[in-house]
């Protein structure tokens, strides 16, 4: 089942619309976790290289950083380590928010969107990645500081549900699944 963009003139962003992308139930989040972002970069568990999945899921960064401290980590101990300056944690953080900069710089071409909000679990990497989340922002939107606005939410099961609750009633009243 393909996947399929939906444009909506709700005067969302600064130009008057948004994109949405909906997934097929049966892949949730396959389009963007397979973008690739940089040929030669890790390998996820699909077997795509340098891909969204391979470099931003919570998996990937506690292995990345797991290998470098010869030890099991969670995510959050990594994010911890590269607040604190740890070299390991803070050079898989860092990678990882450059290609989320990256992800983000791809999304917002293509959508025409000029904000982009991060929320969820897995924020932590933005907040700690920033610089380079916004370096690698920057460098591919055409060189443009501040060609798109990132917006990062706490990481509030408040928040998250409030969230959920949104697309169910959209869903709800526009009939779609």
């Amino acid at each position: 089942m393909p996947s399929s963009l939906t444009r909506s003139t709700s005067g969302c962003s600064p130009i008057g619309s948004h994109v949405r992308v909906d997934v097929p139930v049966a892949e949730p989040g396959a389009v963007v976790a397979a973008a690739v972002l940089s040929p030669g970069g890790p390998m996820c568990t699909e077997g795509h290289r340098g891909c969204a999945s391979a470099y931003l899921s919570s998996d990937s960064i506690e292995i990345s950083a797991g290998l470098g401290l010869r030890r099991a980590v969670t995510y959050e101990e990594v994010m911890r380590g590269a607040a604190a300056g740890e070299q390991v944690c803070l050079g898989v953080v860092r990678e990882a928010a450059r290609a989320l900069g990256r992800l983000i710089a791809h999304i917002t071409t293509i959508s025409m969107v000029k904000t982009v909000i991060l929320a969820g679990e897995g924020v932590e990497l933005a907040r700690v990645g920033k610089d380079d989340l916004d370096s690698a922002l920057t460098a591919n939107r055409r060189g443009v500081p501040g060609s798109a606005d990132v917006v990062i939410e706490a990481d509030d099961f408040r928040e998250w549900a409030r969230g959920g609750a949104v697309v169910a009633i959209q869903s709800f009243v526009t009939f779609s699944d």
